[in-house]
């Protein structure tokens, strides 16, 4: 356990290091898709890196320095005092942070289930090469990995206009931006970084997105 409290700590500084340069220096750019491979390299890198032991690299050739120190001497209940009261903050945080990965892990389960059940109930239905789901259901329309989800009382010219948006999101992979994001969510739930990727990516998406769109309705011009 106490390789996953460090494991956290130190991607917690990786991701929130990594956010930063990319707000600092690349968040205003309008290169979006340069600031979509920042960003998922970003959430890869920090999951990644602390799995790896540095302390070879910086041992510097194997100097060691000798330091004295006074002798100090400890009563063995005082060792008990600490040993305990630390012993149960210690297990207090693993269960809060455990409690958190369970919340999400299955909240994430609900939402597959919940895609699965549109699917069963609705069924898939194919048009140019696309695949959607026609539902009853009041969510906003969404893609996931080549199915496009959109309720079936929109006009005609608004499912079109849908499919368009919705088409880009699904040619250019974004649900596995969106399946990483879910995991790193899962992970570090407790990360204010981890809402702050999210918020961006799915921001830089929608302008992916609308760039396609714009795109395809120069070409048909």
């Amino acid at each position: 356990m106490d390789f996953l409290l460090i494991y956290l700590a130190r991607s917690f500084f990786c991701l929130g290091i990594l956010y930063l340069i990319w707000w600092l220096f690349m968040s205003k750019d309008t290169f979006f898709t340069v600031n979509r491979y920042y960003l998922m390299s970003s959430i890869f890198l920090s999951l990644l890196i602390p799995l790896f032991d540095f302390s070879s690299i910086t041992n510097f050739g194997g100097i060691s320095t000798a330091i004295v120190l006074q002798a100090v001497t400890i009563k063995p209940e005082e060792i008990q005092n600490v040993y305990t009261n630390n012993l149960s903050v210690f297990q207090v945080i693993v269960v809060v942070y455990l409690t958190g990965v369970v919340i999400f892990t299955i909240r994430f389960f609900i939402q597959i289930f919940q895609l699965l059940t549109l699917i069963k109930r609705f069924g898939i239905s194919k048009k140019d090469g696309l695949k959607y789901v026609l539902t009853d259901s009041n969510y906003a329309p969404f893609s996931f990995f080549g199915l496009i989800f959109l309720n079936s009382k929109f006009n005609e010219q608004d499912v079109e206009k849908i499919i368009v948006h919705e088409s880009v999101h699904i040619r250019q992979g974004h649900s596995f931006d969106l399946f990483l994001l879910e995991l790193l969510t899962i992970l570090h739930w407790f990360n204010p970084f981890t809402w702050l990727y999210r918020s961006s990516l799915k921001s830089i998406h929608e302008y992916l997105a609308d760039e396609g769109v714009l795109g395809r309705s120069s070409q048909a011009l």
